[in-house]
């Protein structure tokens, strides 16, 4: 049975005495300081982390972050002295897993943790057990595969003779030779069924319409669904769904990706070589998909053991030409060009139709790009919002301000900014009812309850001590 390993990082000293790990049969601790050298050495053994430091720090959240970002399938438990509600939900933003105040319960905490283990114990077998039953289902739908195939070879050439029997017979009795009796036996490679069989598994494409493609010969959009166009056609029916998701990473990174590291994302508990097989026969897949439609020009090219689109093609990412967009209204903004940068963040949030590869919510590989992208949505937004409630465009900004809830209902800066919004339309029920919103969404999502800032507007709002 294989241990889970519990990093235990105490940054305050006090963590020594917290948990007793004799009770933990299946675990195996590592005690170490807050050095984060020797943090990120462990990361790469380690599947559990517990931080425990006397208060709730920014060095706290910052570490949180930085360990989730390294790691992003390790749990993360803190333990401090009770925080303020904004900092648990930045915690959580941040990739914390759990949370326990000090002093801390040392039953439940126990409890939490050998559940974890003992999960972890079992996932480990599970996953032993499943690869073994998966290579053993491959060979089994290997055979039966190509049992079917040999029956329906074998049906079709006894139809076929029966055929050409029937027909002979009836020329005979009418006097008459068919040209079909001098026909030689078509062989089964040839066969009409199989044609179609293999026209129906041949890739599928549509023109794509002059507002996606414009004058580029490659385009990706990803910013919601995945739409791939090559030389004015749209691609509908990818090789595989690893292979489209290969594609679709080495074109959004826009740089040269190594052959492990897609080996590492895409099949992270296969063996070397398996892996390495299965990465190959994905690629020739996309090859051969590609090559339908432009047979001189490579999309994917190889070299010097890594994977990247064909510098030559005239290629279109919207992920890029949003980060473009935001970096540029940055700059404007930071020089005072307040109109410009407004008017490159309204082209950027237009670009913005869904999370990044919204379609592949369970794959790992794009979970940080998708965070890192739609914090920058939101911050568009929320830069937006603030603009128009300064315009005294109220409308404006409420629309910019659900959006975001539309994502994150536990935004509570931004409800509050709702809450003004409302108020400075004349609807005071409304940024009232905003406020009940807000105060049941972070209870029944995070257990808390709003800030003392949000409270205070709530009571100017009741008592109409807001200046218009």
């Amino acid at each position: 049975m294989r241990h889970t390993r519990i990093l235990l990082i105490d940054i305050s000293g006090a963590g020594n005495n917290l948990v007793p790990k004799w009770q933990f049969k299946n675990c195996v601790w590592t005690c170490i300081s807050s050095s984060e050298s020797e943090i990120f050495m462990h990361l790469l053994t380690h599947e559990v982390v517990v931080l425990v430091d006397s208060d709730f720090s920014g060095n706290m959240k910052n570490l949180i972050k930085s360990i989730h970002t390294a790691k992003p399938r390790v749990l993360i438990i803190a333990i401090s002295r009770e925080p303020t509600s904004q900092q648990v939900v930045s915690a959580y933003r941040a990739g914390l897993s759990d949370y326990f105040f000090l002093p801390v319960d040392k039953k439940k905490l126990c409890e939490l943790l050998q559940s974890i283990c003992r999960k972890k114990s079992i996932g480990s077998q599970f996953s032993s057990i499943r690869k073994s039953t998966w290579r053993y289902a491959k060979l089994l739908s290997g055979w039966m595969a190509y049992t079917i195939r040999s029956v329906k070879v074998r049906f079709s050439l006894v139809r076929r003779n029966w055929r050409k029997k029937r027909t002979l017979r009836q020329s005979a009795l009418n006097g008459k030779f068919s040209r079909l009796a001098h026909m030689p036996d078509l062989l089964p490679n040839s066969s009409p069924q199989r044609d179609m069989d293999s026209l129906a598994m041949s890739p599928k494409f549509a023109l794509a319409t002059p507002a996606i493609i414009g004058s580029h010969e490659l385009v990706v959009t990803s910013l919601g669904k995945l739409q791939v166009s090559f030389q004015n056609r749209i691609i509908e029916r990818w090789p595989s769904r690893k292979g489209r998701g290969i594609f679709a990473y080495i074109a959004t990174s826009g740089r040269k990706i190594y052959r492990d590291v897609l080996m590492e994302n895409f099949w992270p508990d296969t063996a070397t070589d398996s892996a390495r097989n299965s990465l190959n026969v994905a690629l020739h897949g996309l090859r051969r998909t590609f090559s339908h439609v432009d047979e001189q020009r490579e999309c994917i090219l190889y070299r010097d053991e890594c994977y990247f689109l064909n510098p030559e093609l005239h290629y279109y990412c919207d992920t890029h030409a949003f980060c473009e967009l935001y970096n540029e209204a940055r700059v404007l903004e930071n020089r005072h060009h307040i109109e410009a940068a407004i008017d490159k963040y309204h082209k950027a949030a237009e670009l913005y139709h869904g999370d990044f590869m919204e379609e592949d919510l369970y794959e790992e590989w794009p979970t940080l790009e998708r965070e890192n992208l739609r914090e920058k949505y939101f911050a568009i937004l929320e830069i937006l919002g603030s603009y128009y409630i300064k315009s005294k465009n109220y409308a404006e900004a409420t629309r910019m301000c659900e959006q975001i809830l539309l994502c994150d209902s536990c935004r509570e800066d931004v409800h509050r900014k709702l809450m003004l919004c409302h108020y400075y339309s004349g609807q005071r029920d409304k940024a009232l009812r905003q406020f009940q919103q807000c105060q049941k969404s972070m209870s029944e999502d995070l257990g808390v309850v709003p800030s003392r800032a949000t409270f205070e507007l709530k009571d100017k709002i009741q008592a109409e001590q807001l200046i218009m």
